[in-house]
């Protein structure tokens, strides 16, 4: 096969494309705590605005936790009730609030003549031996997810008040996940952060890491220093973290330290190294022992090489591979992949193929249909096509319609004009279907939309984790936060974290891969009780 290079799709009196490589109601107010409250201590409805705090009492007599009277606290609006709450969990030994189960009974009156019962429960990833079984997650949910972010060079000066506005954002509410996006600028002072968020905001789950630019609330700070902490707290969420290590064997690279008490029905959060990450035995690793699961995360950013990245856990600092959370129970992940591409004609199926390059489609030299689709689409998308051409490949054949969530965008690398034929930077075979796709800012603002669009008709949403692709930006879209103003625009303001990846993960057609120029989002939905 002769050395691609670029060739022209139109006659030869025009100009020569340039193909290359283009990355770059009201309801009743609930307060969950981390109280093990007896069904014997349920009272009658106290008067609107009084938060009955009927008892603490230990599930474990291990865990040392004394029997405590009845408190009652007038609660004259829900943050003071929140601290107030708080404040009692804070009061706890260590122990009791580790081992006791999570859970309280909580009776508000709406209105006079009315009583309305809920019990709610929170608590660690695992439920302490001997503890009752969570089987209801209550219709109104007392979860809370806050973000804050610190452009301050100082660490050591600022990060105390940042984690008081975030525990005051969560109104004193229990830290279930922590999640941690930092510049460079604190890579050497990882360790302090590490220690003071877990000291002051005591997360069941701690995952951080480093990047080129972080994005936190509705900035995406940019070319400058940045600090974003997102907290929630969820109510009946399981939380399983994990961190996977690169293991050489052989001539083989795989990653060991896989999970194996993922919830059932777990999506993922996952923070890799670039450097140090085997993509191919990440990505199948979650395809094989979790099929169709949603996989959302980045490649960290801001650092040249192996051993510069620093990931934050509760366990310790880790300098390579994978880092990242399995989220289940009361919580569910949906994913949102938006690829930044623009479909032009129609849907091809691949006759004839060697390794990543396409000879035919449909029975035709593929540069043929090439170039029928170029004397088809608009001036713009002729120009596109020249500089910014890209190949959607189907995942699911086994759909009967393809629309642009289907297709897994991938990069034209050149053209051989002799064969007819186009190469991409992916592994091909006969049998896929295939679209000729476009890419500039316009294509990739109307692909966040839509995509977004459709997610506001799926329930509301707690909060979202937001991968950009560092090629994104300023620099692709001309102008400041143009994801996170997309996101908010699409499913609310909703407190979001995230940070410019150097790729992307998330899934197509339900199997999870590494991207470019995407935006990776992670949405967090309560998850409905089945039965």
């Amino acid at each position: 096969m002769p050395f691609f290079s670029s060739a022209a799709i139109l006659p030869a009196s025009s100009s020569a494309l340039n193909f290359g490589a283009h990355f770059g109601q009201q309801k009743p107010i609930v307060w969950p705590l981390k109280l093990a409250v007896p069904p014997s201590a349920v009272m009658g409805s106290p008067p609107i605005g009084q938060l009955a705090l009927t008892g603490l009492a230990a599930v474990e007599a291990a865990a040392g936790a004394a029997a405590t009277a009845p408190v009652a606290l007038d609660a004259p609006d829900t943050d003071f009730a929140g601290a107030a709450a708080g404040s009692l969990l804070q009061a706890c030994e260590p122990a009791s609030r580790a081992a006791v189960t999570i859970s309280m009974i909580l009776v508000i009156a709406r209105s006079s003549g009315t009583r309305l019962k809920t019990r709610m429960r929170s608590g660690p990833s695992r439920l302490a031996p001997g503890a009752p079984e969570h089987t209801d997650f209550g219709t109104h949910w007392a979860v809370k997810c806050a973000v804050v972010t610190s452009t301050s060079p100082d660490l050591d000066a600022s990060i105390d008040g940042l984690c008081d506005q975030l525990a005051a954002e969560l109104a004193g509410r229990p830290v279930d996940l922590l999640m941690a996006f930092f510049t460079p600028h604190h890579t050497d002072d990882a360790g302090t952060l590490r220690e003071r968020l877990l000291s002051r905001l005591k997360p069941r789950v701690l995952l951080g890491g480093p990047a080129e630019s972080v994005i936190g609330g509705a900035d995406e700070i940019e070319g400058r220093v940045g600090l974003a902490l997102w907290g929630a707290h969820w109510p009946g969420s399981e939380l399983v973290p994990f961190e996977l290590t690169v293991q050489e064997r052989d001539d083989e690279v795989d990653l060991l330290g896989w999970p194996d008490d993922a919830p059932e029905g777990a999506g993922f959060l996952v923070l890799a190294d670039p450097f140090t990450t085997p993509g191919d035995a990440l990505l199948d690793g979650f395809a094989k022992r979790w099929p169709g699961a949603p996989v959302v995360g980045g490649m960290a950013s801001g650092h040249h090489g192996s051993g510069q990245a620093v990931f934050l856990t509760n366990d310790g600092l880790h300098d390579s591979g994978c880092v990242g959370v399995a989220i289940g129970g009361s919580v569910r992940l949906d994913p949102v992949v938006s690829q930044g591409c623009r479909p032009i004609g129609k849907h091809y199926v691949i006759t004839k193929a060697q390794q990543n390059v396409i000879l035919a489609l449909g029975g035709k030299p593929a540069l043929a249909q090439l170039r029928g689709v170029f004397g088809e689409v608009e001036t713009r998308d002729q120009q596109l096509m020249q500089t910014a051409l890209h190949v959607g490949r189907v995942i699911d054949e086994r759909k009967s319609a393809f629309e642009r969530g289907d297709l897994l965008v991938r990069n034209v690398l050149g053209i051989d004009t002799k064969n007819e034929a186009i190469a991409i930077n992916d592994f091909v075979r006969p049998g896929q279907t295939i679209q000729f796709m476009v890419r500039d800012a316009a294509a990739a603002g109307e692909d966040l939309s839509t995509l977004l669009g459709a997610e506001a008709s799926r329930g509301p949403v707690l909060g979202a984790m937001l991968f950009s692709c560092n090629g994104r930006g300023k620099r692709f879209f001309g102008m400041p936060n143009h994801d996170i103003d997309g996101l908010h625009k699409g499913i609310g303001d909703v407190p979001t974290a995230g940070f410019f990846a150097n790729g992307e993960i998330g899934p197509v057609g339900g199997h999870p891969f590494l991207h470019g120029f995407t935006a990776s989002i992670a949405l967090f939905r309560e998850r409905k009780p089945t039965g």
